[in-house]
This record gives structure tokens, sequence and C-alpha cells, in this order.
């Protein structure tokens, strides 16, 4: 399992990889968004890595938390200007209805407006959190962000 407190496990990947412009996005992505209880996959060009982008999928279990399996993807990729861009996608299965989700976010200083079927909410922060509907009545929440790494000063 991975640890957050020693260097997180899709940062230890990318320094292996020698993809220098990511390793700050990474680890600012992986700190904001992991804890202590996680398994890591990453995926690479295997030819070039430092030229393409770089993903890790990470099944995190929150002990304490409603769900208790979250799915967390980092995606990071060097840019032209030497720095590197990354998204991270967080996926929650909930066992509730997206209008229950929709009431307690919007109770708590969220907006949210419809996307085809399904819901987006921005929270306090701007941040988007998809609300899609699951089966059996229940809700997957979606939530995006980007990190945006700086060029290196010439």
């Amino acid at each position: 399992m991975g640890r957050v407190a020693e260097s997180p496990l899709p940062v230890q990947h990318v320094t292996q990889l020698g993809i220098q412009p990511c390793i700050g996005v990474m680890d600012k992505m992986a700190r904001g968004n992991l804890n202590q209880h996680y398994e890591a996959q990453s995926a690479w060009n295997k030819d070039a890595p430092a030229e393409h982008v770089f993903q890790s999928v990470v099944v995190m279990h929150t002990p304490q938390g409603m769900p208790q399996d979250v799915l967390v993807a980092l995606t990071a990729t060097p840019t032209p200007n030497g720095a590197c861009d990354g998204v991270t996608v967080q996926v929650f299965p909930l066992a509730v209805d997206c209008q229950s989700v929709k009431k307690q976010m919007e109770n708590n200083g969220s907006t949210s407006r419809p996307i085809i079927n399904a819901l987006v909410v921005f929270d306090k922060n701007g941040q988007r959190i998809f609300l899609l509907p699951g089966m059996a009545n229940t809700c997957i929440a979606v939530a995006v962000d980007s990190t945006y790494g700086v060029p290196p000063k010439k």
C-alpha cells in the first residue's frame, strides 16, 4: 500500500521514469488527493516516457468515509514550454440518489445545473463535480480538477 507521508507511488514512478517537469505537479496532485490506504497502477509510453502522457490509476480505501473505496486517476504530461500539466479525476460511487447529493451540496454552498441526464455541481472553490445516476437509485460522483505547472526560468 502507498503512503502519502513518504513520496507517493505515482511520484516515485514519475521520478524513476525521469519525467522531471512532472515531479512537482504529480506530487501536488497525489498529496492533495490520496490518503495512506491505496494501491496504484501506472502506465506510460515505454519508448519515450518523458515526452508523453503519464497516468496512474489509484484505488483508495477510506475506512471512515462514505464511500469506503474511491477511484482516483492522476494524469500528467510535459508541455512544449518545459512545464507539466496534470488532471485529476476522482470517482465516488454513492449509495444514495443524485438529487439527495445535490441537495446536500447546495446546502453547503454549491450551485448546480443539468447536463444531459446528469448534473454538474460547482462547489464553493469552483471545483466541478458531476453527478451521474447509477443503478438501483444510486449516484456516481466524479470530480475533475486541473493542475498547471510553471515553465522553468530561462
